[in-house]
């Protein structure tokens, strides 16, 4: 019998890249992709496409429900934050009622993992290494943090995703003209080197204990991994491991790192499916395998070996002809 699984926000990289890590998963499955924009090109990766509400509107999760519901489906990999935040609260709801099971980290470790400010703060008191962060509307002490991190310094938003709104302030002249017109964004000291950036999936249990991890050097481009590099540095892993296990989160988890002359300092917790996803699956690593065999049997999922390698991402293109439904 084939396992159902729907994945959401298919429109991106994050879910594009669950569709391609459960094809490689040698499971049998019947993929149902859904996403609120029509023209999305997961639809064209699937077996089945939905057009379903943004996860903002009402309807979403009611949607989701009777999609579930209608079509049998046995879990959810959720392919964009948005999507994870709404339907995190709804797991219980349709586990007990359709017995459809949803990938989705406990609120309170994703909403921790996703505001950069909590993150700073759980690093700070689990004694974990961190880059010293203020709020940009923190005047008061804006002095004496440029004189600790010295330039450049890194303005970010506190909620965003893929390097989305990131900016590398190198002088105060810089620092004056931008923080005014930015809110609702933290500073924090840029980490070096640039050449010893990490990527880390690590795929937690229900209870928060750690199943497996990997780790990956790697190169950006557009806010994503363009070049990575499969890693076997312990302390890398080890300190993702560390933080995952602190934040109680659970599933899968991307955690972001720069290995410093002081050790490694997490920059950044995803607690959810990362836009690396389908590249860790290719050497093995195979996240939304994980997922489906856990949450469906309940049971930790068999271990994996981790091959080797360096992985090289490029765009591609779905051209489709001019028709009524895509017009």
């Amino acid at each position: 019998m084939k396992i159902r699984v729907l994945v959401t926000g298919v429109g991106g990289v994050i879910g594009q890249g669950i569709i391609r890590s459960v094809r490689m998963s040698g499971l049998n499955c019947q993929i149902i992709v859904a996403d609120a924009n029509p023209l999305s090109a997961g639809f064209y990766m699937g077996d089945e496409k939905l057009v379903i509400p943004y996860a903002s509107e009402s309807g979403f999760a009611d949607e989701i429900f009777e999609v579930c519901k209608e079509k049998s489906v046995d879990i959810i990999l959720p392919g964009i934050y948005q999507d994870v935040s709404v339907l995190s609260g709804m797991a219980r709801h349709f586990e007990e009622n359709i017995g459809t099971r949803v990938v989705a980290c406990n609120k309170e470790a994703l909403d921790c993992a996703e505001d950069k400010w909590s993150t700073f703060n759980f690093l700070k008191c689990n004694g974990l290494n961190f880059s010293p962060t203020i709020k940009g509307e923190d005047i008061d002490n804006l002095e004496e943090f440029i004189e600790e991190s010295g330039y450049p310094v890194v303005l970010k938003k506190r909620r965003g995703h893929g390097s989305k709104g990131l900016l590398i302030v190198r002088d105060r002249a810089e620092l004056d003209f931008l923080l005014p017109r930015h809110k609702d964004v933290i500073l924090q000291k840029y980490l070096y080197p640039d050449e010893e950036e990490y990527t880390c999936g690590v795929f937690a249990g229900p209870g928060g204990e750690i199943w497996d991890t990997m780790a990956m050097k790697r190169e950006l481009s557009c806010g994503m991994t363009y070049k990575g590099e499969v890693s076997s540095n312990n302390d890398v892993k080890n300190e993702a491991e560390n933080a995952v296990r602190m934040l109680k989160a659970t599933g899968p988890c991307n955690v972001q790192l720069r290995m410093t002359p002081h050790g490694p300092v997490i920059f950044e917790i995803n607690a959810r499916f990362s836009s690396s996803t389908s590249i860790r699956a290719r050497f093995g690593f195979n996240e939304a395998r994980m997922a489906v065999e856990s949450y469906l049997c309940k049971a930790p999922p068999a271990k994996q070996a981790i091959n080797e390698g360096i992985a090289l991402r490029y765009w591609d293109e779905i051209v489709l002809p001019r028709t009524h439904e895509n017009s």
